[in-house]
């Protein structure tokens, strides 16, 4: 979140009507984009400035890991794909296949907050959910302190958020809060591009 440093999450950011709409259906494009990310890291081929900063130098210890993970994506997903097939469910074989739940959950924990802070706080949000989207979504849904406390694994962060609530921003109280709040920064944005929240 910090301009030429953060080459994963790049604010301030924008959400169009038309992105949601892919994610309702099946994305070919987006399905394509990410089995060849897969395919290109489990053979161990770096692209693009952001990549590369990542996995050299000291970083280059950690390019197996990558690696290894990127081959059991593809090697799950070719499992379940023969799985799927063999049994008649030719929908299953789509990953990613109607990823909104996921668009609406990821969308709001960075946009509109502020870039280039050192206070997570300021450049994340929390948003409370009910247990069957926090468990599906692996309880990202306490943004803030997943990256105020990255050590902590994402089953902990439910009491992570109930330890350090009164050292955090008001979290939002469920995803039609949030989308209203990022409509509303949404439309100050395009008239103040500099606009950020402030919690």
């Amino acid at each position: 979140m910090h301009h030429g440093l953060d080459g994963e999450v790049v604010l301030p950011g924008r959400v169009r009507l038309r992105d949601f709409l892919w994610q309702l259906a099946f994305n070919p494009l987006g399905v394509y984009h990410q089995l060849r990310t897969h395919v290109r890291l489990s053979l161990g081929i770096l692209e693009g400035d952001w990549e590369k900063r990542l996995f050299t130098g000291e970083g280059m210890r950690l390019k197996p890991g990558l690696v290894a993970w990127a081959r059991v994506l593809v090697l799950g997903h070719l499992a379940l794909g023969v799985l799927f097939g063999v049994l008649g469910q030719w929908i299953l074989i789509a990953p990613f296949y109607a990823g909104w739940l996921t668009f609406l959950c990821a969308v709001p924990q960075h946009l509109g907050m502020k870039p280039d802070v050192p206070d997570f706080r300021l450049s994340c949000r929390t948003v409370l959910q009910d247990p069957v989207t926090r468990f599906l979504y692996w309880q990202m849904n306490y943004h803030t302190e997943h990256h105020q406390y990255a050590a902590v694994p994402f089953h902990a962060l439910r009491k992570l958020h109930r330890l350090v609530a009164r050292d955090m921003p008001k979290p939002d109280r469920g995803m039609v809060s949030a989308w209203r709040k990022i409509a509303a920064y949404s439309r100050k944005q395009k008239t103040d591009p500099a606009f950020a929240v402030d919690p």
